[in-house]
């Protein structure tokens, strides 16, 4: 016991322990105050209207979708378009100027088939390369098995479309997601009270208080689970509290609001941690949108939807 002792005394204060130690410190700092930002921003601006809002929305966007892209290790030319499918979808969101969310499922489909045939064309390039590339006989038959010739491009090439193609389809709808705040901050009350902007707030700032809680309880050694129960208790909390104080909703709403956004932003948050192993990077600070944009992201469709059942 007393060997242990020493042993585990001695580790704990090596330079080695304490600069991994300080390294957790950074990152943990640095993640909560990136969830602190990319929440309280927009919940900040929702009230100086639909353009400002966008605008924020519009970085975030950039943001988040650069890191799906990097982390999933997927093209340039995939980033461009998740980029483009995201502004666009804000453009159609502030053009229509309402609180339905059909223009920006238009956007998606549309991105959607971009994805696909940019990839079926990658494809087919390759192929024609693969082709031109392959040695022949003095025949001028082409060396290889007729399905190899027809198929052309190499397992390694196929793989990098595949995950390319999954790249672009779920990164699409991921910034995409975002753009659903748009749509709420134009919501009205059947009486035609405008309280979108409340209904934003209350969103963003229940899943940016459930992460963040989540986040430090797990640093303190909960369990996952347990962290994230905290972190949804919290996120509830803060929309109770923020809906008491607001004009526009009463506690109950922004408790039930906050609520659902905190529970699919711990979710979100949950399934982000679990795979922090398997992202490029690491626990770089590429992958700080995941952790603190991308549960926004899942959240605000949720929002969109518990708003028009209870206010909208």
């Amino acid at each position: 016991m007393y060997a242990r002792g020493v042993e585990t005394a001695a580790r704990t204060n090596s330079p080695v322990f304490g600069a991994a130690r300080r390294r957790k410190r950074s990152s943990l700092l640095l993640a909560g105050a990136s969830i602190v930002v990319a929440a309280l921003v927009p919940a900040l601006v929702a009230d100086a209207g639909p353009p400002a809002l966008a605008a924020v929305l519009a970085l975030e966007q950039v943001l988040l979708g650069w890191a799906w892209v990097r982390v999933l290790a997927a093209s340039s030319v995939t980033f461009v378009i998740v980029l483009v499918a995201a502004l666009a979808a804000d453009a159609t969101a502030l053009i229509t100027d309402s609180d339905e969310i059909g223009g920006s499922a238009g956007v998606v489909g549309i991105a959607v088939v971009a994805v696909i045939l940019g990839q079926l064309w990658r494809r087919r390039a390759g192929a024609g390369v693969a082709t031109r590339d392959r040695p022949s006989t003095p025949g001028g038959a082409v060396v290889g098995s007729e399905y190899e010739a027809s198929h052309g491009a190499s397992s390694g090439q196929q793989t990098r479309i595949t995950v390319d193609m999954a790249a672009g389809l779920s990164g699409v709808v991921v910034v995409t997601l975002l753009t659903s705040y748009l749509d709420v901050v134009g919501m009205r009350t059947p009486t035609g009270r405008a309280v979108g902007a409340t209904v934003v707030a209350a969103g963003l700032l229940g899943a940016g208080a459930a992460v963040l809680f989540a986040r430090l309880c797990a640093a303190a050694r909960a369990r996952p689970v347990v962290a994230r129960l905290a972190g949804f208790v919290v996120g509830a909390a803060t929309g109770s509290v923020f809906g008491g104080l607001a004009g526009g909703i009463d506690a109950a709403d922004g408790t039930v609001i906050a609520a659902v956004a905190a529970a699919a932003a711990v979710v979100t948050d949950l399934a982000v941690a679990r795979g922090a192993a398997e992202f490029r990077g690491g626990d770089r600070p590429s992958t700080l949108p995941l952790v603190s944009i991308l549960p926004l992201a899942t959240a605000a469709a949720f929002v969109y939807a518990i708003g028009h059942l209870l206010v909208g």
